[in-house]
């Protein structure tokens, strides 16, 4: 199975005597409805119940998707620059718009959020899973 290179992909590449020391459990997730804590090389992929250090786990990669690994620091910058330049177009046309934040990584989620309330842009923040719920954030 191809993986994304992580701390354990480098680990198992490295020679023995250079190999960093590693944890015994890397994470907890769900598994049929029971917790699970997963175990340093587990073959258990991560999920969205997933918590824990996710360098450590397993991130299976498809060849045919993945067209290149880029740090999120590299990419929301981006992101936020094309959504600035679409509130910047609606204005222009004194257009309102509503913003549906639709991410599963919370962290992620938060941070896009966080940049609409400071920009008092209004919106909703949802998860893939959760889309029915959306949760509003007010604008402040």
């Amino acid at each position: 199975m191809p993986v994304l290179m992580n701390a354990t992909v480098r680990r198992a590449l490295a020679p023995p005597a250079e190999r960093s020391a590693a944890p015994s459990t890397i994470g907890e997730t769900n598994v049929f409805g029971r917790q699970y804590a997963i175990p340093l090389n587990s073959a258990i992929l991560p999920t969205v119940n997933t918590h824990g250090d996710f360098d450590e786990m397993c991130l299976a990669a498809n060849a045919g998707f993945v067209r290149k690994i880029e740090l999120a620091a590299e990419i929301v910058p981006d992101i936020m620059d094309g959504a600035a330049a679409a509130i910047s177009i609606s204005e222009q046309h004194s257009r309102t718009i509503h913003i549906l934040v639709v991410e599963d990584d919370p962290t992620v989620r938060n941070m896009v959020v966080n940049y609409l309330e400071d920009h008092q842009r209004p919106g909703s923040a949802t998860a893939r899973r959760d889309r029915g719920r959306s949760q509003r954030y007010r604008s402040v």
